[in-house]
């Protein structure tokens, strides 16, 4: 009895000094720097109701393809690389193009005008009579500039015209471009029935782990209740003399394992199903 509780005593301390190991391990992946007051709350959560197995397989499946940011970001990427084809394509074929321009000025510099009063101005002579010639010249006089919409108006142009291309000698560049935007293509769509095909797998894998667990679950149950059921028989026994020290111990034994079996498939299938869960769609948070 005394070599059992000793042994007893060392897994004791064993298991304590894991726990701590545990503890530091999950503190330093929350980045916590504060090892020694930080601890785990001790709750004991009831199993949530497991309506998601109710589903097929298949069904949550069809549903995370909805919503999966990995499978939204690789049909992204087969459309982007289906849009680039298409430009690439349009590079072989003739553009027309049509231009149109228009353009005025404005000047605020003072402009020579007529005043409407005429000189006369000898021009030259008649070469046989030698009379003068002579012509009408208008005054001119200096004004200030035209206002500004009449100046718009007056000084306005325009300007268009039809272009057209025709590729010719850049066809070789435009046809290997195309190219290698259908292997872009392909490749783009190779990746998203790749990751359906990944989705697909820890879909199926969740969901079947998460039954397995379950069951486990029960199991780790039944085998609970039996061992403490021999517990209680190898206890009579021991008191009236019918069971050593040694039996007797290992029947307490098996009662200590088969709790902690209990407790680990129970948070293993709480974990699993969350798991399978959180592909459904439904938040992780809901507890």
């Amino acid at each position: 009895i005394e070599a059992t509780a000793a042994t007893q005593e060392q897994q004791i301390v064993n298991a304590e000094n894991e726990l701590r190991l545990s503890r530091i391990a999950l503190a330093q992946l929350l980045l916590i720097d504060d090892y020694e007051n930080f601890d785990v709350a001790d709750e004991d959560f009831v199993l949530p109701e497991a309506d998601v197995l109710d589903h097929s397989a298949k069904s949550i499946y069809q549903k995370a393809l909805t919503f999966r940011n990995d499978i939204k970001y690789s049909e992204a990427n087969v459309e982007l690389a289906r849009k680039d084809l298409d430009i690439a394509k349009g590079a072989l074929l003739p553009t027309l193009s049509a231009f149109y321009g228009y353009d005025t000025r404005i000047s605020y510099q003072d402009r020579s005008v007529g005043t409407g009063e005429f000189d006369i101005v000898p021009i030259g002579v008649v070469p046989s009579t030698q009379e003068e010639v002579v012509t009408a010249r208008e005054r001119m006089g200096v004004r200030g500039p035209l206002p500004f919409f009449d100046q718009w108006t007056m000084n306005d142009g325009h300007s268009y015209g039809l272009q057209l291309n025709i590729p010719i000698l850049n066809g070789f560049s435009a046809r290997n471009t195309m190219k290698k935007s259908q292997v872009n293509l392909e490749r783009s769509k190779n990746q998203l029935e790749q990751d359906k095909l990944d989705l697909d797998n820890a879909v199926h894998q969740a969901w079947n782990d998460t039954r397995a667990s379950y069951k486990s679950y029960e199991a780790a149950g039944k085998a609970l209740e039996a061992r403490r059921e021999a517990y209680n028989y190898a206890r009579e026994r021991f008191n009236v003399g019918l069971m050593n020290s040694f039996d007797f111990a290992q029947a307490q034994a098996r009662v200590d394992n088969a709790e902690a079996e209990l407790v680990r498939t129970k948070y293993d299938y709480i974990f699993k199903l969350k798991v399978l869960e959180f592909y459904f769609g439904i938040p992780l948070d809901e507890l």
